[in-house]
């Protein structure tokens, strides 16, 4: 119910065919421009995460999934046209090539018994020319786990906050985010990020060269100018290069570039 924001079982959702998107944004656009003269930067939902055919009763009229990629990617242009910068959420082909910034973009592989192991292909590809993060961190259960899957895979941490206390979204179809409220959250952030920047700062711009698995639970990821990172997701130390990675640790190893 969009008055109390209250649950209903019966909601329905509808899908905006995309052949009324470029009316949609550029409206959207212009109305926007006008209140904020000076537009540096836009977060997109849906726009950047899904896309999907229409099909209608005629072939003239239907609209399948590449003309639909090219339909977003023409609007994409357009809106990167208008801002300096462009967030989008999970992130589709037609808004990475065209974003700034990824927010909830896969981290993890799919559980899946046939599968071993996973490998951040989607960060080696990314890493050097979009800034991206997973889930936000103050909703992850083990932020210990989350902090050493972003040292692993270049990650920005991100967290999502609200200006007004959580339990306000008790019963509402926001429910899902129960700790949000920033006064509990800005000091363990910044805790957060300066420790990520201590690792990350001489290797946000860089691009992924390889990704290894060198032990039990042990991970390293090369940088093209010769840094490595390598992160222990175990319980017991272990030595890589003739340095000491602890337990549930990292190591930034230095190269010689």
């Amino acid at each position: 119910d969009w008055a109390t924001y209250y649950y209903k079982s019966d909601k329905v959702s509808s899908l905006l065919s995309p052949k009324y998107l470029e009316t949609l944004v550029e409206d959207f656009i212009n109305g926007y421009v006008k209140l904020t003269p000076q537009l540096q930067g836009i977060s997109l939902r849906y726009l950047g995460q899904e896309y999907y055919s229409d099909f209608r009763r005629t072939p003239q009229e239907l609209i399948d999934r590449e003309e639909a990629i090219a339909i977003i990617g023409e609007q994409m242009t357009g809106i990167n046209n208008q801002v300096q910068s462009i967030m989008v959420r999970g992130g589709n082909l037609p808004a990475l090539e065209r974003s700034q910034y990824v927010v909830e973009a896969p981290m993890y592989g799919g559980a899946n018994k046939l599968i071993d192991r996973g490998i951040p292909f989607y960060q080696m590809v990314l890493h050097g020319y979009v800034k991206y993060s997973g889930e936000p961190v103050n909703l992850n259960a083990s932020r210990t786990d989350e902090f050493l899957k972003i040292i692993e895979t270049g990650a920005v941490p991100y967290y999502r906050g609200s200006y007004r206390p959580s339990d306000m979204l008790k019963q509402s179809d926001f429910d899902d985010n129960y700790c949000l409220y920033y006064q509990d959250w800005l000091e363990n952030a910044v805790e957060f990020y300066c420790k990520i920047n201590a690792v990350m700062k001489e290797l946000q711009d860089k691009t992924i060269i390889k990704h290894s698995q060198i032990g039990k639970s042990v991970y390293r990821t090369d940088y093209e100018n010769g840094f490595s990172v390598v992160v222990n997701y175990g319980e017991e130390p272990i030595k890589v290069d003739d340095e000491l990675v602890e337990g549930r640790g990292y190591r930034l190893l230095k190269g010689e570039n």
